[in-house]
């Protein structure tokens, strides 16, 4: 994987000690995920239907966005998402 966070902001001389060391580390393509998922859908009508749904995603590492030392190294990555839905039947 090809990551490329940008630090070019920051000048804390500690900090770039611990982007340095998220650069050198190799990370798998592969990781580990724990999809928690919740929704809901009610139809309108026979037509259409509206539904909110919510995903979150427990990883078991903490290189998913490529960075690490720099950005709290003692947790795993966590993503969330949520969107509304309208369907359509034809």
């Amino acid at each position: 994987m090809n990551l490329n966070p940008d630090f070019s902001g920051n000048t804390s001389a500690s900090l770039r000690d611990e982007i340095a060391a998220d650069l050198r580390e190799s990370s798998t393509r592969l990781n580990i995920v724990l999809p928690i998922g919740l929704g809901l859908k009610i139809d309108l009508s026979t037509k259409y239907s509206f539904a909110v749904e919510s995903g979150l995603r427990l990883t078991f590492s903490d290189y998913i966005d490529g960075i690490s030392m720099a950005a709290g190294p003692d947790a795993d990555d966590i993503y969330l998402f949520t969107g509304v839905v309208v369907y359509r039947r034809f």
